[in-house]
């Protein structure tokens, strides 16, 4: 058919329609005029095609890059709260541990040294705790005596003392009342401690009181002990009650390496992905990087950051970006590429009317293929920019739109599959492999992925096997053609069902729509045909049912059409595997051989 396009060229005759073709030159014939303007709009629309696909590529890429950050920092969020999950967790089995402890001294009036250290070798230290501890608490009028009573229990000379700003021994000063160290595990490490009242540390001292007054749980600030700065220490307290006058007459002490705690309960899964650092709130947590989250423990609150590491799957995902950029750069490519080729061979067709008919083909693609491109690239351009904007977003919106942006691509994917399949086929290039495949696991995929929900039913089997020989992933792209042309072209439901049919496995995709009309069926599975039969629907490619028949026999299968009963059916076969053997047998058993068809 003769375009508008192409009658303009014939009355044109521009000085470069002009070419020698004798010794005296003449003009070309209108026929090699028409191919001259075709060939040159058919080198044009790939280069335009191809540079609308790669500015709309780049704008994606710079609102995946910016989305990515987005999403990062909201995994890092969730981290941030398992590491104060974790944490907080520890210090509950720390004060499970000084309940025990409490309930001991509660229970015996006077615990010898040997029950406190069958005790805490039993109960055992959480990890990140530095040390264990009892604390009598006494007044003036008894210290001597108390003094007396250690040293009975240490078989040594021990004398209360305190400790000055430099952490050395001194003697002790005149107070109300003293809390003395009386027991401490593990032995052999804080010994020296046995004698000191802990109540004279003014970091310790308010914590301790706390305890006492409120007879509930009492940390302290985070703090250094002398010669031990490789440490971040804080202390637990608890009471300890006397069962005859419900008075404090003790206190059980628990000392923590902040660092350790963190670091010993962070999840396995996590820990190899995460730096993190802390805190007490105030102005050294404005210091922190990252991203954060408090932890509240009893009358105390830290600030935990955390940070991904190197490839950490918590950092920022790139990934998405650089395939949103290949998948756009190569779809432009390959848009044009095909077109091309197209172009070419409609320019190097001898028979004027196959030619003529090849042109007319080609001028449908070009139209469709820049709507189908066109369309998922707009889409994913729009969420972009909103995202690159930062608009105010709830996370669910955010969470939407890159869904959208990764299910537009996801279209890319598939037209990009038909295209190469497509352009392979013309050079004879395609490859398969052959591997056993469940079809009902493939069919399952298909019809999850589609979106189309109650519109698609998947008919149940008699149970029958329903493995097959092919190519996963040709399989899928077969039945998502299907799918997709049941679901552009046919009714308002779609019914998929797989059996076995003789040594082949049988796959039947239907549709109640009004069905092919008769006039198109002996070109149905030809390429770049497209019959849109329904009113108001867009053209396809003209490519999937091709595609699916080329790729259908090359896995020794077929692809055929008929009408059922009110009911459009397109069935794809493949070969089965009649019977399950082990692999020794020579059977198939899933390990993948590849072969190529040319």
């Amino acid at each position: 058919m003769e375009t508008r396009r192409t009658r303009e060229f014939k009355q044109q005759r521009a000085p470069s329609d002009i070419e020698p073709m004798t010794d005296r030159g003449s003009l070309r014939s209108s026929g090699e005029m028409v191919r001259h303007h075709r060939g040159a709009l058919a080198r044009r629309l790939p280069i335009g095609i191809g540079l609308v696909g790669v500015f709309l590529t780049l704008g994606s890429f710079a609102a995946l890059w910016n989305g990515a950050d987005g999403a990062a920092e909201e995994r890092l969020a969730t981290q941030a709260l398992t590491v104060v999950q974790s944490a907080a967790g520890a210090l509950d089995h720390v004060d499970a541990t000084l309940v025990s402890l409490s309930g001991l001294f509660r229970s015996s009036v006077d615990v010898t040294p040997v029950e406190f250290s069958q005790f805490t070798n039993d109960v055992g230290l959480e990890p990140g705790m530095a040390g264990i501890g009892y604390l009598l608490k006494t007044d003036a009028a008894e210290l001597a005596f108390v003094e007396e009573h250690l040293r009975s229990q240490t078989g040594g000379e021990v004398i209360a003392f305190e400790m000055d700003t430099e952490g050395l021994p001194t003697e002790l000063g005149l107070r109300s009342e003293y809390y003395l160290v009386q027991y401490v595990s593990p032995h052999e490490e804080w010994a020296q401690l046995v004698g000191l009242d802990l109540g004279s540390v003014p970091l310790i001292e308010s914590a301790l009181r706390a305890a006492v007054d409120t007879r509930q749980a009492a940390m302290t600030t985070l703090f250094d002990l002398p010669g031990q700065t490789d440490r971040v220490n804080f202390a637990m307290f608890r009471v300890v009650i006397s069962p005859v006058d419900d008075e404090p007459t003790a206190v059980v002490v628990a000392l923590m390496d902040f660092s350790e705690l963190i670091e010993a309960n962070i999840p396995a899964a996590v820990a190899p992905y995460v730096r993190w650092d802390f805190a007490e709130i105030g102005e050294n947590a404005k210091l922190l990087t990252g991203t954060t989250a408090e932890l509240r423990y009893g009358d105390r609150t830290w600030v935990i950051s955390v940070s991904a590491t190197a490839n950490s799957p918590f950092a920022a995902n790139r990934e998405a970006s650089y395939v949103a950029l290949g998948l756009g750069l190569l779809a432009s490519f390959l848009a044009a590429f095909s077109l091309l080729l197209v172009g070419q061979r409609i320019e190097s067709d001898a028979d004027l009317a196959s030619a003529q008919g090849m042109t007319d083909a080609k001028d449908r693609f070009i139209a469709s293929i820049s709507h189908e491109l066109r369309t998922p690239l707009t889409s994913v351009l729009g969420f972009a920019e909103i995202l690159r904007d930062g608009q105010e977003l709830s996370p669910q919106e955010r969470v939407a739109m890159m869904k959208a942006i990764t299910e537009e691509a996801t279209d890319l994917a598939h037209i990009i599959d038909d295209l190469l399949v497509a352009a392979r086929g013309e050079i004879g290039q395609i490859v398969v492999t052959r591997v056993q495949i469940s079809m009902r696991d493939e069919l399952n995929a298909v019809a999850a992925a589609s979106g189309l929900g109650d519109q698609i039913s998947i008919i149940e089997s008699s149970g029958e096997s329903e493995l097959a020989i092919g190519d996963p992933n040709r399989v899928r792209q077969i039945l998502r053609n299907l799918v997709e042309n049941a679901r552009r072209y046919g009714g308002g439901h779609i019914e998929i069902e797989v059996m076995p049919d003789g040594d082949r496995i049988r796959v039947e995709v239907r549709d109640d729509g009004s069905g092919v009309p008769i006039s198109v069926l002996d070109r149905l599975f030809e390429p770049y045909q497209q019959f849109a039969a329904v009113a108001g629907v867009t053209e396809s490619l003209g490519l999937g049912l091709s595609v699916s028949a080329q790729l259908a026999k090359l896995m020794q299968g077929g692809l055929t059409h008929e009408r059922r009963g009110g009911w459009t059916v397109f069935s794809l076969f493949l070969p089965a595997i009649i019977s399950e053997e082990p692999a020794s047998a020579g059977k198939w058993t899933g390990v993948s051989r590849s072969e190529s068809f040319r």
